[in-house]
């Protein structure tokens, strides 16, 4: 295993690990599709070496020559892909600023899918959505653990989503863990039901 504590984000993403926040880490500022590109930036920073420094980089780019040209368009292509199978494609040229909530719930979700990860971190991804965004979002995560083959380890509340996702959960109450199982022994598990649901008084 990795102690991920001891690595740089950008060596975190070479494990193959990505992750989405509760709270959005989007540059408002920028277009979707300029935040979908700088989460691929390391595939298309320029060349560099010890001796010329960043001329090769400007010249070769100048003679229409570097090979971070294909890069960057292989890089706009796989945005355009990833908006399409989140269904918002047509948002690209859009700034982040202006979109509704639940869009930009999906735009960050679309920047932790554009590295490929195998696994995917998901912290809270249903917080601030309503009935109808989060059903979708549902759908979203099912297909995209199924078609796309990604792991994901979810914090969630909403248990609806809970329950349609998962293979495995572990249930925490106020830190301690107090049931771990499929959604059907997690479900019927007295703890949990006690926990969430309250006790049922006797009669």
């Amino acid at each position: 295993g990795h102690d991920l504590l001891k690595y740089d984000p950008h060596q975190i993403i070479k494990l193959g690990i990505a992750r989405s926040f509760q709270n959005l880490e989007l540059f408002d500022n920028m277009t979707v599709l300029n935040n979908l590109m700088v989460a691929q930036h390391l595939k298309i920073k320029p060349i560099d070496t010890p001796i010329f420094g960043g001329v090769l980089s400007f010249f070769s780019d100048m003679l229409s020559l570097a090979p971070t040209r294909k890069v960057e368009k292989e890089a706009v292509a796989e945005s355009m892909r990833i908006l399409d199978f989140l269904g918002i494609k047509g948002i690209e040229s859009l700034f982040v600023s202006i979109l509704p909530y639940g869009t930009r719930k999906l735009v960050e979700l679309a920047r932790a899918l554009i590295t490929k990860p195998k696994l995917l971190l998901l912290d809270e991804p249903a917080a601030g959505l309503n009935n109808k965004e989060t059903k979708e979002l549902t759908i979203l995560l099912k297909r995209i653990r199924d078609e796309l083959g990604i792991t994901l380890l979810v914090v969630e509340h909403d248990m609806g989503l809970v329950m349609d996702i998962s293979e495995y959960i572990y249930v925490l109450s106020f830190g301690k863990q107090i049931s771990e199982g499929t959604p059907k022994q997690v479900q019927n598990d007295p703890a949990v039901i006690e926990a969430y649901l309250g006790a049922e008084e006797e009669e």
